[in-house]
């Protein structure tokens, strides 16, 4: 039987921590997005029970990634954020996510949706 599932991405010390849950469809309306997430994808699992233990496959189906936030160019950020705009010169970054919670930075060649975060339902904290 296939499983729908959606993965949350929030920031972590070093790399993104994620979080997966079960789903009934793909629609983000129809999801709660935990506070503090900063971007979600969605993907399947195929489960089966043999013997009352529970196997599931690997993830199929992935979707694109969606970033929850605004794309700001070095320009943008250098008007209201001037601390973080001098570490995007240090570090040759020209664009970031700001998102509700932290800001994003998008590899070279990642490619992802961004989402209005006024469009999201977040969880109560």
């Amino acid at each position: 039987m296939t499983k729908h599932f959606v993965r949350f991405y929030f920031q972590g010390v070093i790399i993104s921590e994620t979080e997966d849950r079960e789903v009934t469809n793909r629609d983000i309306r129809d999801i709660t997005v935990p506070q503090h997430a900063y971007g979600y994808r969605f993907f399947d699992k195929e489960e089966v029970v043999i013997n009352g233990e529970v196997l599931r496959g690997s993830i199929k189906n992935s979707s694109e990634k969606f970033i929850i936030g605004t794309l700001m160019t070095i320009e943008e950020v250098r008007k209201t954020y001037p601390t973080i705009a001098n570490e995007m010169d240090y570090n040759h970054i020209t664009k970031v996510v700001k998102c509700p919670y932290r800001w994003y930075i998008p590899s070279a060649d990642e490619e992802f949706t961004l989402i209005d975060h006024r469009t999201i339902s977040f969880e109560s904290e």
